[in-house]
């Protein structure tokens, strides 16, 4: 038993004396503290908008000094981060260190610019999902020269699979790009995402807008007589939620008039809905998981559009503004709803939808009193094509590292 004590004493000794002659690297503190993040519940993050590490990502957490460290606490910003320790993290892949990375691009310079940008580089490796998850979960990729060119390769390598996996990794893509800020004054970050979308329409082409390709969907024949009108409705009463243009715009079909009896219909099945991103002014349709179509929006002043998830119910072409108790028919110079107005129904919030404006150059910003604006043509073609029962889901998401 004294021979077993003295083993310890002996072990514990040398622990020490190891910590004495070898102190922690920079490197070495900065994983400790990174790891200490989230351990202060409900305190204000001073990294919310920076993003440090994934395994400093605690919410609401903050990142605190070591427990032997004297005086008070000071929560580091991005900067802050030793260098070794941000690198080490982006080569993990831990989304917030990306969106960190990308965003200390703009920050550094010479050797710490090179050594984070290699580190984002090592992260992407050669393969589309590796290159897809070393982005990050947000769209601070998309603010910096070497985040975009970053994501020009996932859309390069993307546009080369011509099937579903390519527009699985287009809408991944996509989405990355719609989470975080998007300001008008980022024209280099909207010119990416058009960039991109303007892409993936090839892939769309044989995959979703392709009638021969029917994975997912049903087939339906055309009786003669039949409308169009009358097919959407027959699947409706199935519970697949389509409206006339809707299957037109998967079977390429521009004008209704022009069906055949004996023609063969693509049916798709995968629900229909439609996601708007408040930070980014970015609102995408999918199928199912895919995206299949993207539009610049305006919202709602002071941030006034509610963050909830509402439900197409009417669509009218034409509409007149019912405002303050007044009634401002379509055609009036005051009326601002344009051509076309999709309602969005809520047990809370009523009298909100997506509509045209008189004012083009406020997509992008909050300027309306909660609508979702839309340019002319967009609007159109959302009127055109999304089913009444879609839902409408609202959300304003920041991820750590975004601006």
């Amino acid at each position: 038993m004294r021979r077993w004590a003295l083993g310890l004493v002996a072990v514990v000794a040398a622990f020490w004396a190891w910590r004495w002659f070898y102190p922690p690297t920079d490197a070495m503190a900065g994983s400790e503290a990174l790891s200490k993040l989230g351990s202060a519940d409900g305190q204000d993050s001073a990294l919310a908008n920076v993003g440090v590490g994934a395994a400093a990502v605690g919410g609401e957490g903050r990142l605190v000094a070591p427990a032997e460290a004297s005086g008070p606490t000071v929560a580091p910003t991005a900067s802050t981060v030793p260098e070794a320790a941000l690198c080490a993290a982006i080569e993990r892949r831990e989304p917030a260190s990306l969106a960190s990375g990308y965003r200390r691009l703009l920050d550094s310079d010479g050797g710490a610019r090179a050594a984070i940008r290699d580190a984002l580089v090592r992260a992407a490796g050669d393969d589309l999902a590796s290159m897809l998850a070393a982005l990050g979960d947000g769209n601070a990729f998309l603010h910096s020269d070497a985040g975009r060119e970053a994501g020009r390769r996932v859309a390069k390598l993307a546009a080369v699979d011509r099937t579903e996996a390519g527009a699985a990794a287009f809408t991944g893509l996509l989405e990355r790009a719609m989470r975080g800020s998007i300001e008008i004054a980022d024209t280099e970050a909207k010119a990416f995402v058009d960039e991109v979308y303007a892409a993936m329409q090839a892939t769309l082409n044989r995959t979703v807008f392709n009638p021969e390709n029917t994975a997912g969907a049903r087939t339906h024949k055309v009786v003669r007589g039949e409308s169009l009108d009358r097919i959407a409705s027959i699947y409706r009463k199935q519970g697949i939620l389509l409206d006339a243009m809707t299957i037109g715009l998967f079977n390429r079909i521009s004008d209704p008039t022009k069906l055949r009896a004996d023609q063969v219909l693509k049916i798709p099945v995968q629900p229909i809905s439609t996601v708007i991103e408040k930070r980014s002014f970015l609102m995408a349709m999918y199928l199912g998981d895919t995206i299949f179509r993207l539009f610049w929006v305006g919202h709602g002043k002071d941030d006034r559009t509610p963050e909830t998830t509402f439900t197409v119910t009417l669509k009218q072409e034409h509409p007149d503004w019912h405002f303050d108790g007044r009634v401002i028919p379509y055609g009036h110079p005051d009326n601002i709803l344009g051509d076309y107005f999709v309602k969005f129904e809520h047990a809370s919030f009523q009298g909100y939808g997506a509509h045209g404006t008189p004012q083009p150059e406020t997509i992008g910003t909050m300027a309306s009193r909660g609508c979702i604006r839309m340019q002319d043509n967009d609007i159109r073609e959302f009127f055109t094509v999304v089913p009444r029962g879609t839902p409408v889901h609202v959300r304003a998401t920041l991820n750590p590292g975004s601006r």
